[in-house]
């Protein structure tokens, strides 16, 4: 069997577990055998890695009381409601498509694109560039139950992204953090930004402007938080094609990226600029380390970077994916 066929047998396995496991921990064990494929892995690989990761996993419970939902928008945020979503958006695909049923819902679920700390957006991307159809279903499902938006000032600013994260840094630095993860964190941090109605937004945004200044801080602080704005941004892009008001799905993602770099309690004072004679090197070490390593998270940045720096050519991809390897 090659390996395409085993990720496909294994993908399938896998919609018998749920999205989360212990304390709202997002699975990443679909991203990771997806990432892994791309990366050269052969089947027998695969199947290790799945054998190795599957028993931390949650299995999948059927409600205790069925809801038939009519509109996605009934239970936004209520995780008690997964079966429901996913029979709802199973219905959906079957009967308009893929493509339909996302234009139709994109829309709204990019208002609270943080969910899950970026992790059901991403796991959507990867569920499109794999084309696994199922996983579409369950990404969707799993973006609705951890929908979360903020409810922070529209406000415009003539600053550019870095003063604005420097003028806000000392917000982020300051604040005693209740225990929790970084969804909470995330959360906490947003309650006062709003409470002190300070404006965030840009007034111009793209997406080379956000992945850019993702790559920036990531490259400075090291941090795993804005590991994920990076990953998040990478996502983004792949769903774009999707939503209808690109500029206000921009607004949302910078809006959750700065409650990110605000939860973290870094420093953002000193907005240092990443060389421009970053190395440029060959990526196939890099790859053999991801096909070694048992670390999600350093899998999937290095696919990540692996395939950003095949589109864009920017020298930062192979730096952080050296990083990522070696470190």
């Amino acid at each position: 069997m090659n390996n395409k066929d085993t990720l496909k047998q294994l993908m399938a396995q896998l919609e018998d577990y749920q999205p989360l496991y212990s304390d709202r921990m997002a699975s990443h064990l679909p991203m990771v055998l997806s990432a892994l494929s791309y990366l050269g892995a052969t089947a027998e690989h695969l199947a290790r890695f799945y054998h190795s990761d599957i028993h931390s996993l949650r299995k999948r419970t059927q409600p205790k009381a069925t809801v038939h939902l009519t509109y996605f928008h009934q239970h936004l945020g209520s995780s008690a409601h997964y079966e429901h979503y996913l029979a709802y958006f199973q219905t959906q695909v079957s009967q308009f498509g893929v493509s339909h049923t996302l234009r139709q819902t994109l829309d709204t679920l990019i208002k609270g694109v943080s969910a899950s700390a970026f992790h059901a957006l991403i796991r959507l991307a990867y569920a499109l560039e794999f084309n696994h159809q199922q996983e579409i279903v369950i990404a969707l499902s799993y973006w609705c139950c951890e929908y979360q938006p903020f409810s922070v000032s529209d406000e415009m600013t003539e600053e550019t992204m870095d003063e604005t994260l420097k003028r806000l840094s000392k917000i982020g630095e300051q604040h005693v953090f209740s225990p929790g993860i970084i969804v909470d964190r995330m959360d906490e941090i947003s309650h006062q930004i709003a409470e002190l109605t300070l404006a965030i937004q840009p007034k111009e945004i793209d997406i080379n402007s956000l992945r850019r200044f993702c790559l920036r801080h990531f490259y400075q602080h090291n941090d795993f938080t804005l590991l994920h704005t990076v990953t998040g941004c990478h996502a983004l892009e792949r769903i774009l094609p999707y939503i209808s008001d690109k500029d206000a799905a921009l607004r949302y993602m910078w809006q959750a990226v700065v409650m990110a770099c605000l939860s973290t309690g870094l420093n953002f004072s000193q907005n240092e600029k990443y060389p421009l004679n970053t190395e440029h090197g060959d990526f196939s070490p890099l790859v053999a380390a991801a096909l070694k390593s048992n670390d999600d998270h350093m899998i999937k940045l290095i696919y990540t970077c692996l395939r950003d720096f095949k589109k864009y050519g920017e020298p930062i991809y192979y730096t952080l994916a050296k990083r990522a390897a070696y470190d």
